[in-house]
């Protein structure tokens, strides 16, 4: 037999909101231009440079966003609603074309620096966008189902990595 291989299409903005803000900071499905539509036109290119959709076997996708939307309320307020559809959209461009698709979303630190009040400097809102996290592999996959699509969901914590004394940052060795 032969060995797979395996590409990464690596789509990334630090400071990203699934909330409505300007387009190259925002994942949301309504932002023209935004990372979304970017990252969805990047997988394209990649797939046809590699002779197309029948050359993939399987799709993983991981999603690590949410310190940004957990800073204000209104961001926070709508934020099932907005990672929801974000993710719905991101997996659909994918699994429309045939690929099983994996969608592992990473949750937020618990230890991110809270900040002292809402819609301040600080992630005021991490436990609720932690929450939300926790839901969403569960959702993604009752929104999906229907569709029939060889969709699976998993969730991964990154609790145990050490955070830097910044409390914003990652430390863990390999993390970089």
């Amino acid at each position: 037999g032969t060995t797979p291989n395996h590409y990464i299409v690596k789509g990334v903005q630090d400071g990203s909101w699934v909330f409505p803000v300007t387009p190259d900071y925002s994942w949301n499905v309504g932002s023209v231009g935004g990372l979304l539509s970017r990252l969805l036109t990047d997988i394209a290119n990649a797939v046809a440079s590699l002779g197309g959709w029948s050359q993939i076997g399987a799709v993983d996708i991981f999603w690590l966003q949410g310190e940004s939307d957990s800073i204000a309320t209104a961001s926070t307020i709508t934020y099932r609603t907005n990672v929801r559809q974000t993710l719905s959209d991101l997996i659909a461009g994918v699994a429309a074309n045939g690929p099983p698709v994996a969608t592992h979303i990473v949750r937020i630190h618990r230890s991110l620096y809270r900040g002292t009040a809402p819609d301040s400097i600080g992630f005021y809102y991490t436990d609720q966008i932690r929450l939300i996290q926790e839901e969403l592999p569960s959702l993604l996959a009752a929104d999906l189902a229907p569709i029939g699509w060889d969709l699976k969901f998993g969730f991964i914590d990154l609790d145990t990595c050490q955070i830097s004394p910044d409390l914003t940052h990652l430390t863990e060795p390999g993390y970089d």
